[in-house]
């Protein structure tokens, strides 16, 4: 996943930017692959 390994060397090369924060919120809470996380635990709670 380039994309992802891309977004994180951003995230460490300016830790302090608060951009930065704001966008590494926003991945995790629309991370596609918590979504598929959640499913998995709402599936094997059944």
């Amino acid at each position: 996943m380039p994309l992802r390994a891309s977004f994180f060397g951003k995230n460490r090369s300016r830790p302090s930017s608060p951009d930065n924060i704001k966008h590494t919120h926003h991945r995790s809470a629309f991370d596609p692959f918590q979504d598929q996380r959640r499913h998995a635990l709402k599936a094997s709670k059944k």
